[in-house]
């Protein structure tokens, strides 16, 4: 479903992307999990922003936040997916993420040229569970490998 990071330069790519806002945790020693956590971390605190921004009328700081979120989305989030795994379930769920991401995206694009933050909560609204089940495919590997 996502690209094992296999070599340092794979893993440095993800960093980059996720270098785009600033990191507060080290981004260098992150496993390609946390990575991907970071992106939606970062994602949801982006959208956040650019809520406040539409809220304010403060365009410039909504431009560029919508503009990371997307890329934080279009080059991290999707950009990760594997297509062809020869996992035919793993294949189906990147499609649909891909297809989430791809909705995501264009939804964001939208809400920069109308200025409607409710476009913003949209996606926010979309990506929340997509977070939350990254997160939990954690704990269910980490109480698998204790069980054995």
């Amino acid at each position: 479903m996502y690209i094992p990071l296999q070599n340092r330069s794979q893993h440095g790519r993800m960093a980059g992307v996720y270098k785009l806002v600033n990191a507060s945790s080290s981004v260098e020693t992150a496993d390609p999990h946390q990575l991907i956590q970071l992106l939606f971390e970062s994602l949801n605190e982006t959208l956040l922003k650019a809520m406040g921004a539409l809220q304010r009328g403060d365009m410039q700081t909504k431009a560029d936040a919508l503009g990371l979120a997307t890329r934080l989305i279009d080059e991290g989030l999707k950009a990760s997916l594997v297509h062809n795994s020869g996992d035919p379930q793993a294949d189906a769920l990147s499609a649909k993420l891909a297809l989430v991401y791809n909705y995501t995206s264009m939804r964001l694009t939208l809400a920069n040229l109308r200025n409607d933050v409710s476009l913003v909560e949209e996606v926010r609204n979309v990506m929340a569970p997509v977070s939350t089940a990254w997160l939990q495919i954690k704990s269910a590997i980490k109480a698998d490998t204790q069980e054995v």
